[in-house]
């Protein structure tokens, strides 16, 4: 997958910006909750623009699990653990797929 300024896998759409210090990506669900003031559609998912591309593609796993269990109700803080944990490991499909299951 390319990581230009725009990308579009299905239906979600990832945007490389200028973040503050404080968070490296962020979701709608996030964003919502969280009160950020960030620009975000409900299929977009903002990166920070220095990230390494590393970074980014660790940043998008994390985001969408986050953005996943937010979806479906679970609040900030415990979805971004559960996505933490996930996120920047070895994942799979198969991880996410039980991971959002037991969300529900």
């Amino acid at each position: 997958m390319s990581l230009k300024n725009k990308i579009q896998n299905d239906r979600m759409i990832f945007k490389s910006v200028e973040m503050n210090d404080k968070y490296q990506g962020m979701n709608y669900y996030a964003n919502k909750e969280l009160h950020t003031g960030y620009d975000i559609k409900e299929n977009e998912i903002l990166l920070d623009k220095h990230l390494t591309r590393e970074e980014k593609v660790n940043t998008i796993k994390h985001e969408l699990i986050e953005r996943r269990l937010m979806s479906r109700g679970m609040k900030y803080r415990e979805a971004d653990k559960i996505a933490s944990r996930y996120g920047w490991g070895d994942l799979n499909a198969i991880k996410v797929q039980e991971m959002c299951k037991e969300s529900k």
